[in-house]
């Protein structure tokens, strides 16, 4: 079974939002629950959806979103692609202090390189969700 481009898309769309990924290795179906390590709050709709997969899939993986480190290193390979001077400078000093998530964020996204960050981090979350998909025998 082979996911096409679309499917891979929605995935990785799927797990920057912070959803976990279970797909049915005989039928391709995909399913999508929020990742319970960032949920606060009530999880029973979650956690009946979760009990439905694993009682009527016998074959199924899960992709989970990308650690903290694999996040980072995304970041850092951003500056490349950022021209202003000035902004390296604050990205790098971002990415070494406190709440460097939050810090790039807000640089990134208060930038001209806005659309161009969302496309850079699309990008590399896709080919991501491809190794995933290649690690579980979903892709050739």
């Amino acid at each position: 079974m082979k996911l096409s481009d679309d499917q891979i898309k929605d995935i990785s769309d799927e797990l920057q939002a912070g959803f976990k990924v279970y797909i049915n290795k005989d039928t391709g179906e995909i399913r999508s629950i929020y990742d319970f390590d960032f949920l606060s709050g009530v999880t029973d709709l979650w956690e009946e959806e979760l009990s439905r997969i694993k009682k009527n899939w016998l074959n199924y993986c899960v992709i989970r979103g990308m650690e903290a480190w694999e996040l980072f290193e995304i970041m850092e390979d951003f500056i490349h692609k950022v021209e202003n001077e000035n902004l390296v400078a604050e990205i790098h000093n971002a990415l070494k202090n406190k709440k460097s998530f939050a810090r790039f964020r807000t640089l990134v996204e208060g930038s001209e390189y806005k659309k161009k960050w969302y496309k850079f981090r699309r990008k590399r979350y896709i080919k991501y969700v491809r190794e995933q998909l290649k690690k579980e025998g979903l892709m050739v």
